[in-house]
Parts: C-alpha cells; structure tokens; sequence
C-alpha cells in the first residue's frame, strides 16, 4: 500500500494559504500593538498602575503608584517600603 503524496500543485495552494493566513497573524499583532490596543487591554485588567519611579541611588527609589482611587508616593529600598504620601484622586487621569 503507498502513502498518500499530494500532487505539486496541491501543496504549493496548500503552502501558500498557511503563509498568508501566517502573514495575516502577523500584520494584526503589528496593528493592534501599534494602535496602543494592547497597553490598553492590560492596564484595564490591573488594579495597580505605576506611574513613575525616579532612582536615588543605588538601592534607593521613589514610586508613584495608582491603586483604584487613591495615588501613593512610595519609598522603596531593598529592605522595605514606606509610604510616603497618599491622596485621592478625581476621575479618571
């Protein structure tokens, strides 16, 4: 009994739908990471957002992290974290 081999022409049509459908994931991955719709996506998913950090040395920095309403100026070294300022914040920023 011989195994089935498709025709030339077959796996050529074959190739080529599985490069474009390929071609397609690619240029929709491009798009959406361009329009920000990711970024989007993730930040609406998590409840902490940090905002900034600025290093004071080298084990040494200042955060400013949103968390639901309220916005924390944190101090963060190696051994621990101090909460330096906590305000709330109005709508959406």
């Amino acid at each position: 009994m011989k195994p089935f081999l498709p025709d030339e022409s077959g796996l050529m049509t074959l190739i080529g739908a599985l490069a474009c459908v390929l071609l397609l994931m690619v240029a929709l991955a491009w798009c959406a990471r361009r329009s920000g719709w990711v970024q989007r996506f993730q930040r609406s998913q998590q409840s902490i957002h940090v905002l900034t950090s600025v290093s004071l040395g080298a084990r040494a920095k200042v955060v400013l992290v949103d968390v639901g309403e309220h916005r924390f100026l944190l101090g963060v070294t190696a051994s621990q974290i101090t909460c330096l300022s906590r305000e709330k914040v109005e709508g959406d920023v």
